[in-house]
């Protein structure tokens, strides 16, 4: 019994025992006692299943193929998938895999070298005559007169000079004779700008006085001795202009007069401060 053990042991191990070498006693005839063995005797294949030593069966375990580091069929070992690189903090339990990011980022607007300094745009004016009122005022209608510093506004109603002299606009005035010799260089003026008043003064309460720029003193009632304020026409003698009221001004004229106690000549004509007229010349 003991072996045939042996024997099932050593054919486990991968060895073989040739019986034909050996005689019906054994290698060396020494046959334990009470035991005989045939060629033919089948070996007990359960003691191939039964532990026999600890020492045997680790044995029989570190034979077991190993699985790691094994090589696939090419020769290659297999390289390890490539991992995508994620934010820190990025947890992959709670991030949102089905959702990606497809935010486009924004450009930080504060950062000095995207800012582009802004030139400074023209400012307006706001004090300029021009852009603060119209020339004329208080339902007048203004008039083109070739000169964009002067307009020729309509009154609404006949007025003396007092009254007539408020319709000029807020960054306008009246223009005066100096201004009305320059701006309209003393040429004949035609028939829609005649007896319009200007600022002038012949006579103020008494003896007649070479034209001036002020303005009429006054427009009340009253009469003083008459006396000549003008001439028509430039040259010879011409008819006179004498009136008895004692505030005397200016207005324009389509001929060439002479007004004033010098005759000073120009397109106009002397005017009693309270007679009525329908148009004013504006300056600026």
């Amino acid at each position: 019994m003991r072996r045939a053990a042996f024997i099932a042991l050593l054919a486990l191990g991968g060895c073989s025992f040739d019986l034909s070498r050996t005689g019906a006693d054994g290698p060396h005839g020494d046959r334990m006692p009470g035991e005989s063995l045939r060629r033919d005797q089948p070996v007990d294949q359960s003691l191939a299943d039964r532990p026999i030593h600890p020492v045997l069966d680790q044995a029989r375990a570190e034979d077991k193929p190993k699985l790691e580091g094994l090589k696939p069929p090419d020769g290659k070992p297999k390289a390890d998938a490539p991992k995508a690189d994620l934010p820190k903090g990025v947890d992959l339990a709670k991030a949102d895999l089905k959702k990606p990011d497809q935010t486009t980022p924004k450009k930080d607007l504060l950062k000095p070298d995207q800012l582009k300094p802004i030139p400074d745009l023209p400012k307006a004016d706001l004090l300029k005559p021009d852009l603060v009122s119209a020339p004329c005022a208080y339902g007048a209608s203004p008039y083109l007169t070739g000169n964009p510093s002067v307009v020729l506004c309509q009154l609404p109603n006949p007025y003396g000079w007092c009254s007539a002299a408020n319709h000029c606009g807020s960054s306008w005035h009246v223009c005066n004779v100096d201004e009305y010799q320059t701006f309209l260089g003393g040429l004949p003026l035609g028939s829609d700008l005649e007896d319009a008043w200007l600022q002038g003064l012949v006579r103020s309460g008494g003896p007649v006085v070479q034209l001036n720029t002020s303005p009429c003193p006054g427009c009340g009632g009253g009469s003083v001795a008459s006396a000549v304020v003008g001439l028509i026409g430039c040259s010879g003698g011409g008819a006179v202009v004498q009136t008895t009221y004692p505030f005397v001004g200016v207005k324009t004229a389509t001929t060439c007069n002479r007004v004033g106690g010098t005759s000073v000549q120009g397109y106009w004509l002397p005017a009693d401060c309270i007679a009525p007229l329908s148009r004013i010349l504006c300056c600026r």
